[in-house]
Protein backbone atom coordinates (compact mmCIF):
# COMPACT_ATOMS: atom_id res chain seq x y z
CA UNK A 1 0.00 0.00 0.00
CA UNK A 2 1.27 3.68 -0.85
CA UNK A 3 2.12 5.86 2.11
CA UNK A 4 1.24 8.89 -0.33
CA UNK A 5 4.80 9.58 -0.89
CA UNK A 6 5.20 9.06 -4.75
CA UNK A 7 2.23 11.59 -5.06
CA UNK A 8 3.43 14.91 -3.87
CA UNK A 9 1.15 17.99 -4.94
CA UNK A 10 2.72 20.90 -7.11
CA UNK A 11 4.87 23.91 -5.48
CA UNK A 12 3.55 25.49 -2.74
CA UNK A 13 1.89 21.90 -1.17
CA UNK A 14 3.62 19.80 0.48
CA UNK A 15 2.59 16.77 3.19
CA UNK A 16 3.69 16.60 6.66
CA UNK A 17 6.76 14.91 6.95
CA UNK A 18 6.99 11.59 8.72
CA UNK A 19 9.83 9.72 9.83
CA UNK A 20 10.78 7.11 6.86
CA UNK A 21 10.64 4.15 9.76
CA UNK A 22 6.63 5.06 10.57
CA UNK A 23 4.23 3.13 8.45
CA UNK A 24 1.20 3.75 10.27
CA UNK A 25 -0.02 7.13 11.84
CA UNK A 26 1.52 7.41 15.82
CA UNK A 27 -0.48 8.53 18.92
CA UNK A 28 1.36 11.92 20.35
CA UNK A 29 2.98 10.99 24.01
CA UNK A 30 0.99 13.05 27.26
CA UNK A 31 2.06 16.46 26.67
CA UNK A 32 3.40 16.63 23.15
CA UNK A 33 3.45 19.86 20.90
CA UNK A 34 0.33 19.85 19.02
CA UNK A 35 1.40 19.45 15.06
CA UNK A 36 1.69 22.60 13.65
CA UNK A 37 0.54 22.63 9.61
CA UNK A 38 3.23 24.76 7.02
CA UNK A 39 3.30 27.97 6.18
CA UNK A 40 1.89 28.77 2.42
CA UNK A 41 4.60 30.73 0.70
CA UNK A 42 3.88 34.42 0.69
CA UNK A 43 1.02 35.44 -1.64
CA UNK A 44 -0.87 31.98 -1.75
CA UNK A 45 -3.35 31.13 0.35
CA UNK A 46 -2.79 28.25 2.58
CA UNK A 47 -3.80 24.72 1.23
CA UNK A 48 -6.82 23.23 3.34
CA UNK A 49 -6.26 20.31 5.01
CA UNK A 50 -8.79 17.91 6.43
CA UNK A 51 -9.49 17.88 10.33
CA UNK A 52 -8.55 15.20 12.45
CA UNK A 53 -12.29 13.54 13.25
CA UNK A 54 -13.09 14.25 16.98
CA UNK A 55 -9.79 15.79 17.85
CA UNK A 56 -8.13 12.24 17.95
CA UNK A 57 -4.35 11.85 17.53
CA UNK A 58 -2.09 12.77 14.91
CA UNK A 59 -0.40 12.06 11.26
CA UNK A 60 -1.16 12.34 8.11
CA UNK A 61 -4.82 13.03 7.04
CA UNK A 62 -7.25 11.02 5.51
CA UNK A 63 -6.87 11.81 1.53
CA UNK A 64 -9.42 11.68 -1.30
CA UNK A 65 -7.31 9.59 -3.50
CA UNK A 66 -3.94 9.27 -5.50
CA UNK A 67 -2.17 11.48 -8.42
CA UNK A 68 -2.04 15.23 -8.10
CA UNK A 69 -4.90 17.71 -8.00
CA UNK A 70 -7.30 18.44 -10.41
CA UNK A 71 -6.32 21.31 -12.12
CA UNK A 72 -2.35 20.25 -12.24
CA UNK A 73 -0.33 19.49 -15.02
CA UNK A 74 0.04 15.31 -15.89
CA UNK A 75 3.17 13.96 -17.64
CA UNK A 76 1.25 13.45 -21.36
CA UNK A 77 0.42 9.96 -22.62
CA UNK A 78 2.56 8.17 -24.98
CA UNK A 79 0.61 6.70 -28.76
CA UNK A 80 0.34 3.58 -28.30
CA UNK A 81 1.43 2.67 -32.16
CA UNK A 82 4.62 5.31 -32.15
CA UNK A 83 6.81 5.82 -35.04
CA UNK A 84 9.83 3.42 -34.87
CA UNK A 85 12.03 5.99 -36.24
CA UNK A 86 14.89 3.21 -36.58
CA UNK A 87 12.61 0.28 -38.55
CA UNK A 88 12.71 -0.99 -41.80
CA UNK A 89 12.95 1.66 -44.53
CA UNK A 90 10.04 0.41 -47.12
CA UNK A 91 10.64 2.23 -49.99
CA UNK A 92 14.38 1.54 -49.92
CA UNK A 93 13.53 -2.68 -49.85
CA UNK A 94 10.89 -2.15 -52.19
CA UNK A 95 13.14 -0.25 -54.60
CA UNK A 96 15.85 -2.96 -53.96
CA UNK A 97 13.38 -5.75 -54.77
CA UNK A 98 12.79 -3.75 -58.23
CA UNK A 99 16.30 -3.72 -59.07
CA UNK A 100 16.92 -7.42 -58.41
CA UNK A 101 13.64 -8.21 -60.41
CA UNK A 102 15.19 -6.24 -63.05
CA UNK A 103 18.29 -7.78 -62.79
CA UNK A 104 17.02 -11.57 -63.07
CA UNK A 105 14.49 -10.46 -66.67
CA UNK A 106 18.18 -8.46 -67.75
CA UNK A 107 19.95 -11.90 -67.07
CA UNK A 108 17.54 -13.85 -68.59
CA UNK A 109 16.82 -11.89 -72.28
CA UNK A 110 20.80 -12.07 -72.35
CA UNK A 111 20.96 -15.63 -71.90
CA UNK A 112 17.84 -16.19 -74.77
CA UNK A 113 20.00 -13.83 -76.87
CA UNK A 114 22.79 -15.67 -76.60
CA UNK A 115 21.27 -19.12 -76.95
CA UNK A 116 20.03 -18.09 -80.34
CA UNK A 117 23.94 -16.54 -81.43
CA UNK A 118 25.05 -20.05 -80.33
CA UNK A 119 22.90 -22.15 -82.13
CA UNK A 120 22.51 -19.52 -85.03
CA UNK A 121 26.42 -19.69 -85.25
CA UNK A 122 26.59 -23.62 -84.95
CA UNK A 123 29.14 -23.95 -81.84
CA UNK A 124 28.68 -26.66 -79.94
CA UNK A 125 30.71 -28.73 -77.27
CA UNK A 126 32.54 -31.99 -78.16
CA UNK A 127 30.91 -34.71 -77.08
CA UNK A 128 31.96 -38.76 -76.71
CA UNK A 129 30.84 -41.97 -74.80
CA UNK A 130 32.48 -43.35 -72.06
CA UNK A 131 32.03 -46.95 -70.35
CA UNK A 132 32.48 -47.56 -66.91
CA UNK A 133 36.15 -49.46 -66.45
CA UNK A 134 37.75 -48.02 -69.88
CA UNK A 135 39.67 -45.07 -69.99
CA UNK A 136 37.89 -41.92 -70.33
CA UNK A 137 38.37 -40.84 -74.13
CA UNK A 138 38.27 -37.15 -74.69
CA UNK A 139 38.10 -34.73 -77.88
CA UNK A 140 41.07 -33.22 -79.44
CA UNK A 141 42.15 -30.67 -77.21
CA UNK A 142 40.45 -27.21 -78.60
CA UNK A 143 41.72 -24.02 -78.12
CA UNK A 144 39.96 -22.32 -75.62
CA UNK A 145 39.40 -18.20 -75.90
CA UNK A 146 42.40 -16.48 -73.74
CA UNK A 147 42.12 -13.05 -72.14
CA UNK A 148 44.15 -10.35 -73.82
CA UNK A 149 47.04 -9.39 -71.72
CA UNK A 150 46.07 -5.85 -70.46
CA UNK A 151 48.47 -2.62 -68.83
CA UNK A 152 48.36 -1.85 -65.60
CA UNK A 153 45.05 -2.89 -64.36
CA UNK A 154 42.80 -1.49 -67.34
CA UNK A 155 39.56 -2.73 -67.11
CA UNK A 156 38.38 -6.42 -69.02
CA UNK A 157 37.30 -6.02 -72.54
CA UNK A 158 35.46 -8.86 -72.87
CA UNK A 159 33.32 -10.98 -70.93
CA UNK A 160 35.84 -13.83 -70.51
CA UNK A 161 38.13 -11.39 -69.44
CA UNK A 162 35.89 -10.51 -66.69
CA UNK A 163 35.03 -14.16 -66.05
CA UNK A 164 38.99 -15.12 -66.01
CA UNK A 165 39.59 -12.77 -62.74
CA UNK A 166 37.32 -12.86 -59.20
CA UNK A 167 37.87 -9.47 -58.74
CA UNK A 168 35.72 -8.84 -61.57
CA UNK A 169 33.81 -11.67 -61.36
CA UNK A 170 31.75 -11.27 -58.43
CA UNK A 171 28.38 -12.09 -59.14
CA UNK A 172 26.75 -14.57 -56.53
CA UNK A 173 28.13 -18.29 -56.88
CA UNK A 174 25.21 -21.02 -56.42
CA UNK A 175 23.04 -22.80 -58.53
CA UNK A 176 20.70 -20.23 -58.55
CA UNK A 177 22.61 -17.93 -60.45
CA UNK A 178 23.96 -21.00 -63.13
CA UNK A 179 20.66 -21.99 -63.69
CA UNK A 180 18.29 -19.85 -63.06
CA UNK A 181 15.69 -21.29 -65.75
CA UNK A 182 13.03 -24.00 -64.91
CA UNK A 183 12.80 -24.81 -68.23
CA UNK A 184 14.42 -24.40 -71.48
CA UNK A 185 13.53 -25.00 -75.04
CA UNK A 186 16.80 -25.57 -77.82
CA UNK A 187 15.54 -25.96 -81.65
CA UNK A 188 12.31 -27.21 -80.14
CA UNK A 189 13.38 -29.56 -77.61
CA UNK A 190 12.41 -28.65 -74.30
CA UNK A 191 14.19 -29.47 -71.26
CA UNK A 192 12.80 -29.36 -67.63
CA UNK A 193 15.13 -28.75 -64.42
CA UNK A 194 14.61 -31.51 -61.69
CA UNK A 195 17.82 -31.03 -59.10
CA UNK A 196 20.20 -28.99 -58.16
CA UNK A 197 23.39 -29.37 -55.86
CA UNK A 198 26.25 -27.12 -54.86
CA UNK A 199 29.43 -28.83 -53.06
CA UNK A 200 30.82 -27.53 -49.84
CA UNK A 201 33.78 -25.29 -50.66
CA UNK A 202 36.86 -27.61 -51.46
CA UNK A 203 35.51 -30.41 -52.38
CA UNK A 204 34.93 -30.43 -55.97
CA UNK A 205 36.06 -34.17 -55.69
CA UNK A 206 32.46 -35.01 -54.54
CA UNK A 207 31.15 -34.08 -57.71
CA UNK A 208 32.78 -36.14 -60.39
CA UNK A 209 34.97 -39.21 -61.26
CA UNK A 210 38.18 -39.71 -59.03
CA UNK A 211 40.53 -39.28 -61.84
CA UNK A 212 39.32 -36.08 -62.34
CA UNK A 213 38.44 -35.15 -59.17
CA UNK A 214 41.98 -35.20 -58.54
CA UNK A 215 43.20 -32.72 -60.88
CA UNK A 216 40.78 -30.59 -59.97
CA UNK A 217 41.63 -30.34 -56.13
CA UNK A 218 45.24 -30.04 -57.42
CA UNK A 219 43.75 -26.77 -59.01
CA UNK A 220 42.87 -25.53 -56.27
CA UNK A 221 38.70 -26.12 -57.61
CA UNK A 222 36.38 -23.70 -55.20
CA UNK A 223 32.81 -25.26 -55.79
CA UNK A 224 30.98 -27.54 -58.33
CA UNK A 225 27.10 -26.74 -59.19
CA UNK A 226 24.78 -29.26 -60.66
CA UNK A 227 21.67 -29.59 -62.44
CA UNK A 228 19.90 -32.18 -63.97
CA UNK A 229 18.10 -31.38 -67.17
CA UNK A 230 15.19 -34.43 -68.49
CA UNK A 231 13.65 -34.69 -71.70
CA UNK A 232 11.51 -37.65 -72.75
CA UNK A 233 13.25 -40.60 -71.64
CA UNK A 234 17.01 -38.50 -71.56
CA UNK A 235 18.43 -36.94 -68.72
CA UNK A 236 22.00 -34.67 -68.54
CA UNK A 237 23.45 -33.74 -65.48
CA UNK A 238 25.70 -30.81 -66.43
CA UNK A 239 28.26 -29.28 -63.76
CA UNK A 240 30.07 -25.89 -63.49
CA UNK A 241 33.60 -25.71 -61.41
CA UNK A 242 34.57 -22.74 -60.69
CA UNK A 243 38.28 -22.42 -60.51
CA UNK A 244 40.72 -19.43 -59.02
CA UNK A 245 41.42 -18.30 -62.44
CA UNK A 246 41.39 -19.21 -66.37
CA UNK A 247 44.62 -21.26 -66.17
CA UNK A 248 43.63 -23.48 -63.67
CA UNK A 249 40.60 -24.02 -65.43
CA UNK A 250 43.12 -24.47 -68.99
CA UNK A 251 44.93 -27.16 -66.59
CA UNK A 252 41.69 -29.25 -65.58
CA UNK A 253 40.45 -28.92 -69.22
CA UNK A 254 43.70 -30.03 -70.83
CA UNK A 255 43.77 -33.06 -68.33
CA UNK A 256 41.14 -34.45 -70.33
CA UNK A 257 39.87 -37.25 -67.83
CA UNK A 258 37.08 -38.23 -66.37
CA UNK A 259 33.36 -36.58 -66.19
CA UNK A 260 30.43 -35.20 -63.42
CA UNK A 261 28.76 -37.41 -61.64
CA UNK A 262 25.05 -37.88 -62.56
CA UNK A 263 22.68 -36.15 -60.31
CA UNK A 264 19.04 -37.84 -59.64
CA UNK A 265 16.12 -37.17 -57.66
CA UNK A 266 13.79 -39.56 -58.88
CA UNK A 267 13.68 -43.50 -58.83
CA UNK A 268 15.09 -43.21 -62.54
CA UNK A 269 18.92 -42.58 -62.39
CA UNK A 270 20.99 -42.53 -65.17
CA UNK A 271 24.88 -42.98 -66.65
CA UNK A 272 25.39 -44.92 -63.63
CA UNK A 273 28.33 -47.45 -64.40
CA UNK A 274 27.17 -47.78 -68.09
CA UNK A 275 28.08 -46.03 -71.01
CA UNK A 276 27.22 -42.78 -71.27
CA UNK A 277 27.82 -39.19 -73.69
CA UNK A 278 29.75 -36.65 -71.81
CA UNK A 279 32.00 -33.20 -72.73
CA UNK A 280 34.19 -30.73 -71.16
CA UNK A 281 34.63 -27.01 -72.19
CA UNK A 282 36.12 -24.10 -70.56
CA UNK A 283 35.11 -20.21 -70.36
CA UNK A 284 36.73 -18.03 -68.49
CA UNK A 285 37.80 -19.54 -64.40
CA UNK A 286 35.15 -22.28 -65.15
CA UNK A 287 34.74 -25.49 -66.58
CA UNK A 288 31.72 -27.00 -67.22
CA UNK A 289 31.11 -30.26 -67.72
CA UNK A 290 27.97 -32.68 -68.84
CA UNK A 291 27.11 -36.37 -68.81
CA UNK A 292 23.87 -37.85 -70.76
CA UNK A 293 22.24 -40.50 -71.24
CA UNK A 294 18.64 -42.77 -70.87
CA UNK A 295 16.45 -42.71 -67.66
CA UNK A 296 16.60 -45.91 -66.26
CA UNK A 297 20.16 -46.76 -66.32
CA UNK A 298 20.91 -48.17 -69.46
CA UNK A 299 23.61 -47.38 -71.73
CA UNK A 300 23.83 -45.26 -74.82
CA UNK A 301 23.53 -47.20 -78.10
CA UNK A 302 26.13 -47.05 -80.69
CA UNK A 303 24.46 -44.85 -83.13
CA UNK A 304 22.10 -43.12 -81.08
CA UNK A 305 22.11 -39.29 -81.70
CA UNK A 306 19.50 -38.52 -79.38
CA UNK A 307 21.91 -38.45 -76.12
CA UNK A 308 24.54 -36.82 -78.05
CA UNK A 309 21.75 -33.58 -78.95
CA UNK A 310 21.12 -33.62 -75.63
CA UNK A 311 24.38 -33.58 -73.92
CA UNK A 312 25.54 -30.60 -76.83
CA UNK A 313 22.20 -28.52 -75.98
CA UNK A 314 22.57 -28.36 -72.20
CA UNK A 315 26.70 -27.58 -72.31
CA UNK A 316 25.55 -24.73 -74.96
CA UNK A 317 23.00 -23.36 -72.24
CA UNK A 318 25.72 -23.63 -69.64
CA UNK A 319 27.95 -21.50 -71.98
CA UNK A 320 25.10 -19.02 -72.54
CA UNK A 321 24.51 -18.54 -68.66
CA UNK A 322 28.51 -17.92 -68.64
CA UNK A 323 28.48 -15.42 -71.28
CA UNK A 324 25.62 -13.72 -69.98
CA UNK A 325 27.31 -13.43 -66.82
CA UNK A 326 30.11 -12.13 -68.36
CA UNK A 327 28.71 -9.47 -70.12
CA UNK A 328 26.31 -8.76 -67.37
CA UNK A 329 29.41 -7.85 -65.22
CA UNK A 330 31.41 -5.84 -68.11
CA UNK A 331 28.49 -3.67 -68.77
CA UNK A 332 28.39 -2.62 -64.90
CA UNK A 333 31.94 -2.04 -65.38
CA UNK A 334 31.37 -0.29 -68.01
CA UNK A 335 28.53 1.68 -66.72
CA UNK A 336 26.19 1.05 -68.92
CA UNK A 337 23.47 -1.33 -70.31
CA UNK A 338 23.86 -5.27 -70.64
CA UNK A 339 26.00 -5.79 -74.23
CA UNK A 340 23.75 -7.14 -76.91
CA UNK A 341 23.73 -10.94 -76.84
CA UNK A 342 26.56 -10.92 -80.32
CA UNK A 343 28.71 -7.83 -79.11
CA UNK A 344 31.21 -9.80 -77.00
CA UNK A 345 30.39 -13.47 -77.82
CA UNK A 346 33.22 -15.05 -77.91
CA UNK A 347 33.84 -18.30 -79.99
CA UNK A 348 33.08 -21.22 -77.98
CA UNK A 349 34.37 -24.65 -78.77
CA UNK A 350 34.04 -26.34 -81.77
CA UNK A 351 32.59 -29.78 -82.46
CA UNK A 352 35.79 -31.90 -82.15
CA UNK A 353 34.48 -35.74 -82.07
CA UNK A 354 31.72 -37.91 -82.84
CA UNK A 355 29.64 -40.20 -80.78
CA UNK A 356 31.73 -43.83 -80.46
CA UNK A 357 31.30 -46.50 -78.59
CA UNK A 358 34.44 -47.77 -76.58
Amino acid sequence: MSDGSANLPESGEQPPQQPAAQQFPQFPQQGAAPYQQPYAPAGQPHPQQHQPQGGAGYGYPPQDGYGYPAGQFQQPVAPINPINPSGPDWQALAEGNENARRRRKRMQLVIGGVLAVLVVGGIVTATVLVSKGDKDPVADPTPSVTASPSPSETLPATAVDVLSNTKYDTAPINSAAFFPQDQITLNGRTYVKTVTSNTKLGHCEEAVTPDIGQILVTNKCLHIHRATYTSGNLGVTVAIADLPDKAAADRSREAGAGSVLSLTATKQPFCQNVTCVTNQAVYGRYLYLTVAGPLGNTPVASGDTAAPQAARDIAEYAQAVLLARGQQALAELQGGAAASPGSSASPGPSAAASPSAH
